[in-house]
This record gives C-alpha cells, sequence and structure tokens, in this order.
C-alpha cells in the first residue's frame, strides 16, 4: 500500500488493512507465517529461558502458531496478553499446551492462571512479539486503537533502550510508507514479515546487538 503522507484517518486505514490481510487465502497465511519464524531466528539470538509474549491471531493477523512452537523447542517460556478492564493495561500469563484459556471482554482467549509465578508484568518480558493492522520503518505501529500496549509499555517512552525487544508481527502488505505518531505511540523496535526483517530507524535497542 502506497501511503505518501501522514495518515490522519486511522479508522478508514484499520479498515482497508483489515480488509487486505483477510483476502489473503489459507495457504498465503500459512507460507507467510511459516517464513516470518525463519525470518525471526535467523535475525535474533533467541536464547534458552527467555520470556516471550505473542498473541493469538485472529481477523487475519499473522499467525503466532509455528512461531509459539519454535519458541518451546528453545526451552523458552511463552506468554499471552491478559487484559485488566479497569486499567486498560497488559499483564502476560504463561501459555503451555495445558493451559485454560477463557474469553476476555473482547472475546479473545488469555490464560486464566492464578498459580504464583504463571503471570508477569511487561517489564519483566525480554521480547514482545506485538499484533498490529499496519506500521512504517520508523517503528510507527497502527494497533486497533484500545492503547492496551502504549499504557502497558509507556515506560520506555523515557527509555526507547529498555526492555523488552518489541517487534511487530506482520504481513508485508501491512507496511505504510508513513504514519502519524501521537506522544503516547510507544514505538517498534523492528518488524517481522514474511520478506524480511525491517530494523526501524528511529530505535537503537537492536543496535547493541549487532543486528
Amino acid at each position: 500500500m502506497d501511503v505518501t503522507k501522514p495518515v490522519s484517518d486511522p479508522k478508514a486505514l484499520r479498515q482497508t488493512l483489515r480488509a487486505a490481510r483477510n483476502q489473503l487465502s489459507p495457504q498465503a497465511q500459512l507460507k507467510y507465517a511459516d517464513l516470518a519464524v525463519h525470518v525471526l531466528f535467523k535475525t535474533l539470538d533467541i536464547t534458552y529461558q527467555m520470556q516471550v509474549a505473542v498473541y493469538l491471531a485472529q481477523d487475519g493477523e499473522l499467525s503466532c502458531a509455528g512461531l509459539i512452537e519454535a519458541l518451546r523447542a528453545r526451552h523458552c517460556l511463552v506468554y499471552l496478553p491478559i487484559i485488566n478492564p479497569k486499567t486498560k493495561t497488559l499483564s502476560f500469563g504463561l501459555y503451555q499446551p495445558e493451559s485454560d484459556l477463557i474469553p476476555n471482554i473482547y472475546g479473545i482467549l488469555e490464560p486464566n492462571t492464578t498459580r504464583p509465578g504463571c503471570k508477569i508484568n511487561a517489564d519483566e518480558l525480554d521480547l514482545v512479539i506485538v499484533p498490529l493492522v499496519g506500521f512504517d520503518r520508523t517503528g510507527g505501529r497502527l494497533g486497533m486503537g484500545g492503547g492496551f500496549y502504549d499504557r502497558s509499555f509507556a515506560f520506555k517512552l523515557a527509555k526507547p533502550s529498555a526492555k523488552p525487544l518489541m517487534l511487530g508481527w506482520a504481513h508485508s502488505i501491512q507496511q505504510l510508507d508513513q504514519l502519524e505518531r501521537q506522544p503516547w505511540d510507544v514505538g517498534l523496535d523492528g518488524v517481522v514479515t514474511e520478506k524480511g526483517f525491517i530494523k526501524s530507524s528511529s530505535h537503537t535497542l537492536l543496535d547493541n546487538s549487532g543486528i
């Protein structure tokens, strides 16, 4: 999609991008997700016991199913976001094959866990695979408009180099030329698509890793 100036109508843009990704065939969806997993592990050193947040794809989002399997094979700890309806922020619950999942207020499944140590805060994660509707090369992200990720990771606004590493996970057709940014928008450190890894031009956290 060719956008040559900052987007001022995010609602219309969300509709366009969501329609585009939903038009991808099931075969293309599977292929692109597999390619994205290959891109991620080729780009980033995923280490033992790394705490990684992912999401359960819906509405044409790039699937994390293969990624979750690959992370578990490397003995990483995989987490899913859990919505706090009162604060509109996220915590993250450990996601295992036997996990009990329940729908949240938006009908999205999340871990139903009360066991000690199975729920962590945003700043305890090492890597976050971030869902999105659109993105640009500067780290700009267009989400669904709820602001959950921006509020939960707002501490990175003052210190972009603080962990966790935040990587968008998307189809390449979701890339835009430029997104309008707000002061509260937490930028991405990079984006993984089926076509490759896009290092955000406005973020330096990856510089320390040699990527």
